[in-house]
């Protein structure tokens, strides 16, 4: 039975979401600002939301503005200690040590289960794709960021596996009735944001004229990254 991974990220880089999402920082990061943004326009006040692989917090802390209350899952012990750190003072988060194959929660305790570019680090997507179809309520969403896999780059820094749209709808479907699959990073700007030049230029563009990677649409191919939401949790067990 497959276990999840471990990746010492946080011990190696610290709290690194936090400074990269802060515009003032050398580190600002315009994709990852643009991810989380798309995450939160599709949370609605006063849910209860699950962070699958809630990393160091910064999502959480985004998404407590709206939610009701904010679990952050993860398997990495410094990194669930960095993210309560920097979620002291926001009664609605709380993160926790565990698993994404076994979540410790009763069936239909949340309205939204996210999980920020974690699948691509699984082993086992489908186990734990069920795994938050228990927890969702029947009404209730899961989202699911992911890049996009192409045949011009290679896969990610430990990625098991990216996907096709047709993939990701394929492996989401088999948990829920219903799947959308979005792209989010224009292309254009996912590439000339990997030249030297693009990655100084573009910073400055997210910082003071808008976010060239806040876009997202429904021709995926033209876009880097995979958003899908699945709804209807399907009933069945195995």
């Amino acid at each position: 039975m497959s276990t999840q991974r471990y990746f010492p990220k946080y011990d190696d880089y610290g709290a690194y979401h936090w400074e990269e999402c802060d515009r003032k920082s050398r580190r600002f990061n315009p994709p990852l600002v643009a991810r989380y943004a798309a995450v939160y326009r599709r949370i609605a006040p006063g849910q209860r939301i699950l962070d699958l692989g809630c990393g160091d917090g910064y999502l959480m802390g985004l998404l407590s503005r709206q939610a009701k209350l904010v679990t952050g899952i993860d398997p990495e012990p410094t990194a669930v200690a960095l993210a309560n750190e920097k979620l002291q003072g926001l009664g609605n988060c709380s993160a926790v040590l565990g698993s994404c194959y076994q979540i410790d929660f009763p069936d239909r305790s949340f309205d939204v289960v996210v999980l920020a570019d974690m699948i691509e680090h699984l082993e086992d997507d489908d186990r734990c794709l069920r795994e938050t179809a228990r927890v969702v309520a029947s009404d209730g969403t899961v989202i699911v960021t992911t890049p996009r896999r192409r045949p011009d780059r290679p896969l990610g820094r430990d990625h098991v596996r990216e996907y096709t749209p047709q993939e990701l709808n394929q492996v989401m479907s088999r948990r829920f009735a219903e799947v959308a699959v979005v792209g989010l990073w224009p292309l254009g700007w996912s590439r000339f944001y990997r030249t030297r030049l693009g990655w100084r230029a573009m910073k400055v563009l997210a910082r003071y004229c808008g976010n060239p990677f806040d876009r997202e649409g429904t021709d995926v191919n033209r876009f880097a990254m995979l958003l899908a939401t699945g709804r209807r949790p399907r009933e069945n067990t195995d």
